[in-house]
């Protein structure tokens, strides 16, 4: 269905376009930024390849969150526009980009991160032992045949927060 493939469209966009936000914050605090109009987005071999014209540097959670503002809230917007998904699904796979990266690449706390940037992803990710769960669903799970991603929220334990 159309929201489902918008939604993993976003799972993999938000994850290219954020990931390297995280790693700069964890290993020196310097934050690349990738404005919208430098974006480009191909379809690829490897599903979708996120690229940038230019990049600029900035420092800290407030230019994450501007970053956000200025290069991902209008297409979550049109996503959830076009395809009738919950702008609250969309956000939590940018959230889960900040999450994943500093737990499995360069360790970082995730949680302070998302608390610093706050609207929109603050609050979508939920700590959990080494890991984490996300409290939004990227409609993987969905798709037939299809196991659920180690971190959605229908895994969550029920005696989870």
């Amino acid at each position: 269905p159309r929201h489902v493939g918008a939604a993993l469209f976003w799972k993999t966009y938000g994850y290219w376009h954020t990931m390297p936000m995280a790693l700069g914050w964890a290993l020196d605090g310097r934050v690349p930024i990738m404005k919208l109009a430098d974006t480009y987005v191909r379809r690829s071999d490897a599903g979708v390849t996120v690229a940038a014209t230019r990049v600029s540097w900035a420092q800290g959670a407030e230019a994450i969150r501007e970053a956000l503002e200025e290069s991902q809230r209008p297409l979550v917007r049109a996503l959830g526009a076009l395809a009738r998904v919950g702008e609250r699904t969309l956000w939590g796979s940018t959230a889960e980009a900040f999450a994943h990266p500093l737990t499995q690449l360069v360790p970082g706390d995730y949680m302070e991160l998302l608390r610093r940037i706050g609207r929109p992803v603050d609050g979508l990710i939920e700590p959990a032992g080494d890991g984490f769960f996300r409290r939004t669903c990227c409609l993987w799970v969905t798709l037939p045949d299809a196991e659920a991603c180690g971190t959605c929220c229908v895994l969550r334990p029920s005696d989870a927060a």
